[in-house]
């Protein structure tokens, strides 16, 4: 064999090698991904398992604390039932945790804490303890729970998985809120009261209810979203909807009641209507009319309101043309008083029949009785019930889906293997192909050569076969001889180049006066050879440039004989544009003066180009402030700095209090005024020589060097809390609720390296927070 053969097929081992790690490397990548979505489907499964216990534990709350409203013997064998429902919920749940080879340590033994809780709750209910709230208690158990599958979430690696995970969260809490309007409502209907507590609950979980919604549809993929549409027009949810909807018209009626009442009864119109009747004080007449008025308002204010029904309106009319009837006979009264008639005379005339109006009051002040505890709970129990069979769709579409990429992948894994193996194959069969081919025409053509230079015949043409780098150069070899005949082509040929080629060509004398120029200069300048011919070159320069700029140029070609740079140069229009440049000298033969040569480009737009990279890479786009990139080489540079001089420096870290709430209220664009607003603040709270950096999110840093105490960085300080909480101008003025936290570390007392200093005044933002928010703190203070 012979050594080049041998350095090839030492050469072709190394790509064999790097094929095999390469397609080492990407199977071990594919197993990493199979375990990933392994863990996911495991996950998963467990939360499955552990909302099917908060399912249970629901349905326990809800007859227990129906229990504790009224403690009818009736609920204990239910109460019984659920318990012993929700206890084979939990033991399948530690079964399925023990069975699983995920690290679930942690979130195991909150759940074993928390049964363990839920069994004292019991307890005090079974011994009747009334200082307890069991409905409170119970939800508080679910909370824990809810908690530990939000916690889950972390643990679902696949970015697929973990959009849906994340839509049967929101599912899991649509469910508990339901479950707890259920509690709620179901106590009202036992008890047949709605008090004001009660009612604060009901409205908060309507609205909840209703936030949540809107949270599915913004997150929760497409099939989902027509999913839940499906659901709400279900006759179950319609009808729970219109129950809450008479809860809430009970309590409407009752503010109109004690509104309306006050103007008719004791003291009210009624009473002074009849009090002028048996008295005669005109002073009651006034009386009369002033609480005919102010009740015809009341009624007036009450009736549009969306939460009466159309039987509550007409009830209120019957009120009204009463109260009408009332005034209509206190002028009869006024009247037969002036004919001095007898007072039972005149109650014969203006007798009223009020009792329409009075059952009309009694309608309105029913309380809750005419709505079955019984059908409350079967509508709103089918409403969850909905809520949870979506969830459950959604798990197990996640673990199909999981299933289905796990079965891909073992697929790709096993196309990719044969696929590798195969190209390893091709490649060792042609690599000793060519190898074979070089070889031999290698050892040919030297052994041709040799013989060339034994003989002296240099006109031998090589006999070219194939189409690759060897018949190449041996066509090459053919061409050095019929190159030799074509020397007189090359000063043609260097014409074209200079005719054809993109930069500017110009040739000057000794004097710097313009020879010739290439199509390319004109097409940068615009002059053409006529125009400037013998003209001096100083034409083409900008007077932007240094007055001595020209001086400079000749003095260093006289020096060097070259000389490369740029400068701002100018066109024929007067515009400017940015050249790069090299001059060369030509030392002129046989008595010929020496020329320059000139080639340029123009290179405006590349500047441009590269001053806008510069930018984006150290100045943030949104606020306009250094970036942390640019602003750690700002505080290196400041510490280097004091340093030097000995001078104390501090370092600001200032974090937005209540952003992420505008943010997620009022949309990410007025996230970005609000972060546009404060960095202005910022900056104008400070001296020119301190430096505002946006770090990241609503993150901020403030450099101030060459500091003589630390009173005048507390001064800064407070004029930016100052400032931001109160002068704030936001387009909404419904955000009231931006303020600062801020950290303060000083060199060289709290540290004296960048990433230390940043370390602690990090820290000293973190206590303001967890202490109140809107204030500052100095390390150690």
């Amino acid at each position: 064999m012979s050594k080049i053969k041998f350095r090839l097929l030492l050469m072709l081992l190394p790509l064999l090698i790097s094929v095999s790690i390469l397609s080492f490397y990407t199977f071990h990548k594919k197993y990493e991904e199979y375990k990933i979505l392994d863990k996911s489907s495991q996950v998963i499964k467990i939360s499955m398992e552990l909302s099917n216990l908060i399912y249970a534990i629901q349905l326990e709350r809800g007859v227990t604390s129906s229990y504790l409203e009224t403690y009818n013997p009736i609920y204990i064998k239910n109460i019984n039932n659920k318990r012993e429902n929700t206890n084979k919920k939990f033991n399948s749940l530690i079964q399925s945790i023990n069975s699983t080879f995920v690290d679930m340590s942690n979130e195991k033994k909150i759940i074993i804490e928390t049964f363990k809780y839920l069994n004292v709750i019991r307890k005090k209910i079974d011994n009747l303890d009334k200082s307890i709230d069991g409905f409170i208690l119970y939800s508080g158990i679910i909370s824990n729970y809810l908690y530990i599958i939000n916690n889950f979430s972390y643990k679902v690696y696949n970015k697929m998985l973990a959009k849906e995970y994340g839509a049967y969260l929101t599912l899991l809490l649509l469910q508990e809120n339901a479950a707890k309007e259920r509690g709620v409502l179901s106590s009202v209907f036992e008890i047949k009261k709605l008090d004001v507590k009660r009612y604060i609950r009901i409205n908060e979980y309507t609205s909840r209810f209703n936030q949540l919604l809107d949270m599915f549809f913004i997150t929760a993929p497409i099939k989902y979203q027509k999913d839940m549409k499906k659901y709400l027009q279900q006759p179950s949810v319609i009808k729970v909807d219109q129950l809450i909807k008479s809860v809430k018209n009970k309590i409407y009626r009752n503010y109109f009641l004690n509104d309306l009442l006050p103007s008719l009864g004791f003291k009210g119109m009624i009473h002074n209507f009849k009090n002028y009747l048996v008295r005669g004080d005109d002073n009651l007449i006034k009386l009369v009319k002033y609480d005919y008025e102010k009740a015809i308002n009341i009624m007036d204010n009450y009736i549009n309101i969306e939460q009466f029904s159309d039987v509550d309106k007409d009830k209120i009319l019957i009120i009204k043309n009463t109260m009408q009837e009332y005034l209509q006979m206190l002028q009869v009264i006024i009247k037969k008083k002036k004919e001095n008639k007898d007072i039972s005379e005149i109650d014969d005339i203006v007798k009223i029949d009020d009792m329409p109006a009075l059952e009309a009051i009694n309608y309105l002040s029913k309380n809750i009785d005419n709505i079955s505890v019984d059908e409350w709970w079967k509508q709103s129990t089918k409403r969850i019930d909905l809520i949870k069979k979506l969830s459950d769709d959604i798990q197990n579409d996640i673990l199909k889906k999981s299933n289905i990429e796990k079965d891909n992948i073992i697929k790709k894994t096993g196309i990719y293997l044969v696929v590798t193996l195969l190209v390893m194959i091709i490649s060792l069969i042609l690599g000793i192909l060519i190898i074979r081919r070089v070889v031999n025409d290698l050892i040919k053509t030297t052994n041709k050569m040799k013989e060339m230079r034994k003989t002296g015949n240099y006109d031998y043409i090589f006999d070219i076969k194939g189409s690759d780098e060897l018949s190449d150069m041996q066509d090459a070899f053919n061409k050095l001889i019929e190159d030799r005949n074509a020397a007189e082509d090359s000063k043609k040929l260097a014409a074209e180049v200079f005719n054809i080629i993109n930069e500017g060509v110009v040739v000057l004398n000794s004097n710097m006066e313009i020879e010739a120029i290439n199509p390319s200069f004109s097409t940068i300048t615009g002059y053409r050879l006529e125009e400037i011919k013998g003209k001096h070159y100083s034409l083409l320069v900008s007077q932007e440039n240094n007055p001595t700029f020209n001086l400079e140029i000749e003095k260093e070609l006289l020096l060097n004989g070259v000389l490369e740079g740029e400068f701002n140069a100018r066109k024929k229009d007067g515009n400017t544009y940015l050249e790069e440049f090299t001059i060369s000298l030509i030392k002129g033969e046989n008595n010929k003066r020496d020329k320059y040569v000139k080639v340029f480009r123009d290179i405006t737009s590349r500047r441009k180009n590269e001053n806008k990279i510069f930018y984006q890479a150290n100045y943030d786009e949104l606020t306009g402030l250094a970036n942390r990139s640019n602003g750690m080489s700002i505080l290196n540079h400041e510490l280097k700095v004091a340093k030097r001089n000995k001078n104390m420096l501090a370092l600001m870290f200032i974090d937005l209090d209540g952003f992420k709430k505008a943010n997620d209220t009022f949309g990410h664009e007025f996230g970005d005024e609000v972060l546009k607003k404060v960095s202005q603040l910022f900056l104008n709270c400070v001296r020119e020589a301190d430096s505002v950096i946006r770090i990241g999110g609503d993150e901020f840093i403030i450099i101030l060097p060459n500091i003589n105490n630390t009173k005048d960085v507390k001064k800064i300080a407070e004029k930016i809390i100052k400032k931001v909480f109160c002068k704030l101008d936001l387009k909404n003025k419904e955000c009231d609720f931006i303020s600062v936290s801020i950290g303060i570390s000083f060199y060289p007392k709290d540290a004296t390296d960048a990433d230390t200093l940043l370390k602690k005044a990090d820290e000293m933002m973190y206590k303001v927070k967890q202490s109140g928010k809107n204030n500052y703190r100095l390390y150690l203070d």
